[in-house]
């Protein structure tokens, strides 16, 4: 199966998954859907969850994209970069909001590792420390007097802080609103942070 085929699955099952759940979204529906048979899906793919996981980790790589936006463009101007970084980082966290069958993906495989999948469980814990380090990478632009291990631990808070408004978001919990949400988040990133930095110089 060429490269638009395996898009034609990954495509299918987010579909399902958004229509129907995740229960819904078998090898056999989405071999349906995608025009395909489960033979030439199963070439490719394991399992569902393989399927599943590839969905995921295609979409939510917003902040490696970002990163090497950074590290590759050699034009960006150094004096506006930091404003920039934040501000792309502060989108591509509001982004996630929108990413309903992803979101759903990303809960779905972390319980079936804590449950004892063990090779979800490794997946899912590689995902999580490329997201923490890419994270921590773009903050270390912008926050040059922090040490790495002090990155790295706000690198996972501002994580966490994102999955735990994902999962209350999905359970239809709707208190905040993704402005104001935002809000927080532009004055933590933007002034709490470097307040921080400053007072313990």
């Amino acid at each position: 199966m060429n490269l638009k085929g395996k898009d034609r699955i990954l495509k299918s099952a987010k579909e399902l998954i958004s229509e129907k759940g995740l229960q819904q979204a078998s090898v056999r529906e989405i071999s349906k859907l995608a025009g395909v048979t489960t033979g030439s899906i199963y070439h490719h793919y394991k399992n569902k969850e393989e399927i599943l996981y590839e969905v995921m980790d295609t979409s939510l790589s917003e902040s490696h994209k970002i990163l090497e936006e950074y590290i590759h463009d050699k034009t960006v101007n150094c004096e506006t970069m930091n404003s920039d970084i934040l501000d792309n980082v502060l989108k591509s966290f509001i982004d996630r909001f929108e990413k309903d069958s992803e979101n759903k993906i990303q809960l779905y495989l972390t319980v079936l590792g804590i449950e004892g999948n063990e090779e979800i469980k490794n997946k899912m814990i590689v995902k999580y420390n490329t997201w923490i380090i890419d994270v921590a990478q773009l903050l270390t632009l912008t926050y040059k007097d922090m040490t790495i291990s002090k990155v790295n631990a706000l690198s996972c808070v501002l994580l966490a802080t994102i999955d735990g408004l994902i999962l209350q978001n999905l359970i239809g919990v709707d208190i905040a609103n993704n402005d104001d949400i935002l809000e927080i988040y532009t004055l933590l990133l933007k002034k709490a942070i470097p307040e921080v930095i400053n007072s313990v110089k």
